[in-house]
């Protein structure tokens, strides 16, 4: 049984290791554009409703005197800027500016690291 079950593995590892090591390993890497229309709408929609998030908790945050609420309050403003970044690179990559995909994903990128920074220092 066992002799059956590790000449098996190692059938697995074999074909997998023949597969690794070959010339064509079964996907491209061609760069074509493969964003959606819907995508720009869906982060429209994330702008939003992370906006409408922002003003409620705000509001809510300073009538109850809650610091918690106030800073999620400005964490939803941070995700509406971060999705208007997304926005405008998801739309370059439709207009066929496929190279603003990747600066909107850096600063998204620079974004979250300066508020962890930011966080951390206070």
């Amino acid at each position: 049984m066992m002799d059956g079950l590790s000449s098996a593995s190692s059938a697995g590892a074999s074909s997998s290791l023949s597969e690794m090591t070959s010339m064509s390993h079964g996907h491209d890497h061609s760069h074509s554009p493969s964003l959606h229309p819907l995508a720009l709408g869906i982060a429209l929609g994330s702008i939003l409703c992370k906006e409408l998030l922002y003003r409620y908790t705000l509001r809510i945050g300073k009538k109850i005197n809650s610091g918690v609420l106030i800073a999620n309050a400005y964490h939803h403003r941070s995700d509406a800027a971060s999705s208007a970044v997304a926005l405008v690179g998801i739309a370059g990559s439709l207009v066929g500016l496929p190279l603003l995909d990747p600066i909107g994903g850096l600063l998204v990128s620079g974004m979250i690291l300066k508020a962890g920074i930011d966080t951390s220092v206070r």
